[in-house]
């Protein structure tokens, strides 16, 4: 299954093609508006990662079966965990508890306005016990005139 709208182009896409063609059915299927058709009858949303473009495919499985190809593409996950886990469930998540509350690192960074580098390195680099990390505010850097 390869790309059949420019024969210049015979061997585009030939991967991605080749190792969805059992998966992908070639019915229509009714899009969502931000979706896009490709010219064999496939609906997809293209974006990058790490530099390289990818395509998530939707098919009669729906956006739960593309998202897990995703995952599978994206971070090499074992298939038993894109199997089981929901989206946004990466395994080496670093998960925090304080005040009854367990959320991920990146997470508490969003909710106290702090980027999750600067959490990071409050913990790992100066050591700073969880509870000191969540409730010091951020710090703004004073900028001086000479």
């Amino acid at each position: 299954m390869r790309c059949q709208v420019n024969p210049a182009l015979k061997t585009y896409g030939a991967k991605v093609a080749d190792e969805l063609a059992g998966v992908i059915a070639r019915p229509r299927v009714r899009l969502p508006p931000k979706l896009k058709r490709h010219p064999l009858g496939m609906a997809y949303v293209a974006f990058k990662v790490q530099g390289r473009r990818v395509w998530r495919y939707f098919g009669p499985f729906g956006s739960e079966a593309a998202s897990a190809k995703y995952r599978a593409f994206a971070r090499v996950w074992p298939s038993q965990l894109v199997a089981d886990r929901p989206a946004g469930t990466w395994p080496a998540r670093r998960m925090l508890t304080y005040d009854g509350r367990t959320q991920s690192l990146a997470r508490w960074a969003r909710e106290i306005g702090i980027t999750a580098s600067c959490l990071k390195w409050r913990l790992d680099v100066a050591k700073w016990p969880v509870e000191r990390a969540l409730t010091t505010p951020k710090v703004r850097p004073r900028f001086t005139r000479s």
